[in-house]
């Protein structure tokens, strides 16, 4: 059988080590593996990357982690299809940006575990949803 993970997606910013700390603490009250992942653009210019990844090592060095690294454009494709190969059993991720879409596409692979939402002062928690979003799409028409 599969060990579970908890998983911390996040981006080559200084504030994700806050969301690594609260995915090593829950993995470890859950007894679980801590899997750290970032999806990075495939194609920025030189200088963009090469300050992502001293971000990334900080990071990484800080929080005594490795930090999987997945180059894509599809940001939520990437990180869904890694999620599922990683059997998850808590996803941690940053505050989103209200202007992005990314945090609905997101919530909309449907990952059945809870996802908590990390920011400086506080780490909210989302339960897994019971039903799907087709199935709640359809007892509303």
């Amino acid at each position: 059988m599969k060990s579970k993970n908890v998983i911390a997606c996040i981006t080559a910013q200084e504030a994700c080590l806050n969301i690594i700390n609260a995915a090593k603490k829950m993995a470890e009250k859950l007894g679980s593996g801590v899997k750290i992942v970032t999806v990075q653009p495939k194609t920025v210019d030189a200088n963009t990357r090469a300050a992502d990844l001293k971000c990334l090592y900080t990071l990484a060095n800080a929080s005594s982690c490795n930090i999987d690294i997945i180059y894509c454009e599809d940001i939520t494709s990437a990180l869904s299809s890694y999620i599922s190969k990683q059997s998850a059993c808590h996803i941690y991720i940053g505050t989103p940006d209200i202007s992005s879409t990314f945090f609905k596409q997101f919530m909309k692979c449907e990952y059945n575990v809870p996802i908590s939402v990390v920011n400086s002062k506080i780490i909210y928690t989302l339960p897994p949803c019971e039903i799907s979003l087709q199935e709640l799409n359809q007892s509303i028409e």
